[in-house]
């Protein structure tokens, strides 16, 4: 099964808030994989932060932890 994680980012009250979402192919619905756990000042600070979170959830041993 192909997937491709997206990162969705948008201004709400608090400041920027970002989201990843996979989307999968064939058309098969979106599976909500993460979103951030705070708002920041500016939409590029939140596409940073979304950025690192993917890098480490594509980096992450089956199962998630190591230990």
């Amino acid at each position: 099964m192909s997937e491709l994680s997206e990162i969705k980012v948008e201004r709400q009250a608090g400041g920027w808030v970002w989201a990843i979402v996979s989307a999968r192919a064939g058309g098969a619905k979106s599976v909500f994989l993460r979103q951030s756990s705070e708002a920041f000042p500016t939409e590029e600070a939140a596409l940073h932060n979304a950025a690192k979170a993917l890098q480490e959830q594509r980096v992450a041993p089956p199962g998630g932890d190591s230990a």
